[in-house]
């Protein structure tokens, strides 16, 4: 008797795959294109009984599944993250976004002349394209974050770094210093550093330990230094611990 088999394009099927999601997540880690369909058609086979298919338009399928499946990863990361929150003086490390209000500067100068421009004024809004007020999951007052650029910004279920510094009442995170933790981004393969191949950039930076912070190091590969140079410190023979 032939096997069932059932439609990728199914809103129903891709409901129901959020258990295939997290046995995947948990066997291959973060979703990968190049083999993502394969491994899921198998697990969804030995959970299910039913085998998918993907159908005449091939690639737009694999899109749609690929999507939700990136967009699963980024709230199983969430719930998932290893390392705690740890708060500094004026810096956070692996805070827990949970809700995010954005407003344009223009929805916000509106704003601001029915109400006050305390804000407007304080975080220096003029200039600006738009400002994200950020909630932590433990903390009830939020954060504030400007940005002058069309920016991905900061969204919920985000786990994040940054410094912050107050300003009046309001405590305005430093863009240049926000680091992103679980969003299903970056090269595939991982980083190679001086011919070694890690995981990610937090696997080399833990095992290279440079004499720069963390933050430092992917701001630097943001804008464009090669993963050489940014792990470099000026040490040519730094001693091993």
């Amino acid at each position: 008797m032939p096997k069932k088999q059932v439609s990728l394009i199914q809103h129903d099927t891709i409901e129901n795959l959020s258990v295939c999601f997290i046995t995947y997540f948990e066997r291959y880690g973060k979703p990968k294109k190049a083999c993502f369909l394969a491994h899921l058609q198998t697990l969804y086979q030995i959970h299910t009984g039913v085998n998918l298919t993907s159908g005449e338009d091939h690639s737009h399928h694999l899109e749609i599944l690929f999507y939700q499946a990136t967009k699963a990863w980024h709230i199983y990361r969430y719930h998932t993250f290893e390392r705690r929150t740890n708060r500094g003086r004026n810096h956070l490390q692996a805070g827990r976004v949970f809700r995010v209000n954005n407003w344009s500067v223009r929805d916000l100068y509106q704003w601001s002349k029915k109400n006050s421009f305390d804000l407007f004024n304080h975080l220096n809004m003029r200039g600006a394209k738009r400002l994200q007020c950020v909630y932590l999951n433990d903390e009830d007052q939020p954060y504030y974050i400007r940005w002058r650029s069309d920016a991905a910004g900061i969204h919920p279920y985000d786990i994040i770094d940054f410094s912050w510094r107050e300003i009046s009442t309001y405590r305005l995170i430093l863009s240049e210093s926000l680091i992103v933790h679980n969003r299903c981004v970056g090269k595939e393969n991982g980083i190679c550093v001086n011919g070694n191949h890690y995981r990610s950039i937090r696997d080399a930076y833990e095992s290279l330990m440079p004499n720069k912070s963390y933050g430092a190091v992917c701001r630097l590969l943001r804008h464009g230094k090669t993963p050489d140079e940014a792990f470099d410190d000026g040490e040519r023979h730094r001693k091993k611990i």
